[in-house]
């Protein structure tokens, strides 16, 4: 699901399409026995952010979602380290979430991930709205 309107964010679109492609492809690794991911982009509001309506902020934020095997708690914390993988030996190299967590804090945002073993996994990248908005060419 898309939400329409969207403030932009300042990401280089290749950078954006890096992260977009390496969670999917997490993902789809996770389901081995075929499953769903889902993508969803929306725009929180400030109620969500901790609800001080003087916060001026706003960001963007969407989610990657597979119905996979989840992750356990110790995983889930190793899980953004250089090298860290869970895949077999030459199917992965463990930089791929590292990379994206990289990307995702150098433009001051978020990346975080929610999961329960046995149910699949939710990331979500938080990315502020860029403060300088595109304008029409006349």
């Amino acid at each position: 699901a898309v939400e329409p309107e969207l403030p932009p964010v300042a990401i280089d679109e290749n950078k954006i399409h890096q992260i977009v492609l390496n969670l999917v492809t997490n993902a789809r690794d996770a389901m081995p026995g075929g499953g769903t991911v889902t993508i969803e982009t929306f725009n929180p509001g400030y109620e969500s952010l901790g609800g001080n309506p003087y916060m001026d902020l706003s960001v963007v934020q969407f989610t990657v979602t597979d119905t996979g095997q989840g992750m356990t708690r110790e995983t889930m914390a190793h899980i953004f380290e250089p090298f860290f993988t869970t895949k077999p030996v030459g199917q992965g190299t463990g930089l791929g979430l590292a990379i994206c967590h990289g990307v995702v804090t150098d433009h001051a945002g978020t990346l975080e991930l929610e999961s329960v073993e046995g149910e699949g996994a939710t990331f979500r990248v938080t990315l502020p709205e860029a403060t300088l908005r595109p304008t029409a060419v006349a």
